[in-house]
């Protein structure tokens, strides 16, 4: 991994999270309450991490969170976003983001880190440009890959429709059959 784990909001003591304490930043879990909305396991946690840091070719300038941990729940740094927007003299509120990230009332101050509209063009723009490429490229494959594993997906799904535990999903004797359909799964998923 690109990053050191966990470098943010992580009490190694308690055993506490919380990404609120590691700077003046505006937090919101607008949309991400609806992919997660319970608390997290430790593993889901790290899973999320590793997605939005290490998995996502878009990276962001400084070292600030882009996601956070706080009480156990996701969320996102809209200071990060603001800040990116108003960098390249754009308001998040009116951009596309805006419906990603919630309305913000316009009497909300919400804390700017100061970044350079050159500094977010030549670290944002290359990362989003590999995502938009990956993507089009994901998309095309797509039913290639529903097509080459059609019985490969049909055995699955029955097999999970019936099963009482992840482990009963994996036909007996063969758990690692199963790879050649999960690992190029990964590359389709859009």
């Amino acid at each position: 991994m690109s990053r050191k784990f966990p470098e943010f909001g992580y009490n190694s003591v308690t055993g506490e999270w919380n990404d609120s304490l590691s700077g003046e930043f505006l937090w919101s879990s607008v949309n991400v309450s609806e992919a997660v909305p319970d608390v997290m396991t430790p593993s889901t946690w790290s899973l999320w991490r590793i997605y939005h840091y290490d998995a996502n070719p878009i990276k962001l300038p400084g070292h600030y969170p882009f996601c956070g941990n706080i009480c156990g729940r996701p969320y996102l740094n809209l200071s990060l976003l603001a800040s990116l927007y108003q960098a390249l003299g754009k308001d998040v509120r009116r951009e596309m983001q805006g419906d990603m990230v919630g309305s913000l009332p316009a009497e909300l101050d919400v804390p700017i880190i100061p970044f350079s509209p050159v500094t977010v063009i030549w670290t944002v723009l290359p990362g989003m440009l590999k995502a938009q490429y990956q993507s089009s490229q994901s998309s095309q494959k797509i039913p290639e890959f529903l097509q080459q594993h059609r019985n490969g997906v049909m055995i699955f799904a029955k097999q999970s429709s019936h099963a009482k535990t992840g482990q009963a999903c994996w036909p007996s004797g063969r758990k690692g059959s199963n790879q050649k359909f999960f690992k190029p799964a990964g590359c389709c998923v859009v």
